[in-house]
Parts: structure tokens; sequence; C-alpha cells
């Protein structure tokens, strides 16, 4: 008797097939990506992450993933950060234009983490007293 291969279920090649499709995205994803070589992309600047915010202020019915990190992101600094006290009813979206103002006012500090410029923008409109 000889030994069969197995394969998934309703698949031509089985897993072999199946590995060379993945491999084949994450070859197109990675030509997908814009950078100049040897540039290190900060995923964590002000830069990068300022795109959602922006689109989450204009209502944009677009990049509904950068939105929602951007929400996600000011929710975290607003709950976890010290010396931020919100005013009483104050909702996310104020949040988030709080700290869309701040960074948007200082283009020079967009390379910086964007939680910290976050932190300081919320400390800024609603300090402790």
């Amino acid at each position: 008797m000889r030994a069969q291969r197995s394969r998934l279920p309703n698949t031509p090649g089985g897993i072999s097939m199946k590995l060379s499709r993945v491999m084949l995205a994450a070859a197109f994803i990675a030509m997908l990506s814009p950078r100049e070589a040897g540039a290190e992309l900060d995923v964590a600047s002000a830069n990068h992450v300022m795109q959602g915010h922006r689109q989450f202020v204009a209502q944009a019915n677009y990049e509904i993933y950068l939105q929602g990190k951007c929400v996600g992101a000011v929710d975290a600094v607003m709950d976890y950060g010290d010396g931020i006290c919100p005013p009483r009813g104050s909702k996310m979206g104020q949040g988030v234009r709080v700290v869309v103002t701040y960074i948007d006012s200082k283009p020079a500090r967009l390379h910086e983490n964007f939680n910290k410029l976050a932190l300081e923008a919320l400390r800024n409109a609603w300090p402790c007293r």
C-alpha cells in the first residue's frame, strides 16, 4: 500500500499550495510598503498616526482602521495618563479634537512619539486642579 500525502479537503495540492499562496500574499504586501532603503518606519510617531486622527475629526468614511487606532490610542491616554481630568460629560471625540489641534499646531514635533504628545495635549487642555 502506498502512503498518501495529507491534503486539506477540497484543495488541489494541499498544504504546500496554501503555503505558496500565503508567501505570495506576504511578498505582495511587502512590495506595497513604500520605504526608502534603510529607512525605518516609526509607527509610534505622531507623523505616522495623525492621518487616522484627522480622518476621525473630519468624520470621513474611509481609513476606518486608522480611525479606530486613533480612538483607541486617545482612549488609553485619557484612561491611564496621569494629570488629565476631562470635564464631566466630555466625549471621546472631544479628546481626539484636543489632541489633533495640539499636534497640528506643532508640525516640527511630528517625529515625536504620539502618545507622549497626546498626553501633553490632554494635560494642557484638561489639567487636574
